[in-house]
């Protein structure tokens, strides 16, 4: 059962011309600092470097990179990250939830 808790599970994400993106499962601490995030203007950078990682589960990217997330052209490929990360953690509904009261 240890094992099974602290075992870092990853899943791929298919990013169109990018190969060997995955998305992690977060440890509750993670997961609360995602959800921390709120409504800020850069949130789905900030999202996307929680999340994204390599096969090896090491991350890809760092808070250093928010910004060049934020102004690079595939917005698309954050989107998708974002929403497979929401996914494999189980958090979409609680995504919905705030889109809805923030619409």
């Amino acid at each position: 059962m240890k094992h099974f808790l602290l075992e870092q599970k990853r899943e791929p994400v298919p990013v169109p011309g990018v190969d060997g993106v995955f998305v992690r499962k977060v440890s509750a601490r993670d997961r609360l600092a995602a959800v921390a995030i709120g409504n800020v203007p850069d949130r789905l950078a900030r999202l996307v470097v929680c999340a994204a990682c390599g096969a090896d589960g090491k991350a890809i990217f760092t808070d250093d990179d928010v910004d060049a997330l934020m102004d690079g052209p595939e917005a698309s490929a954050l989107d998708a990250i974002v929403k497979e990360f929401l996914r494999v953690n189980g958090m979409e509904a609680a995504a919905t939830t705030e889109r809805e009261k923030n619409s």
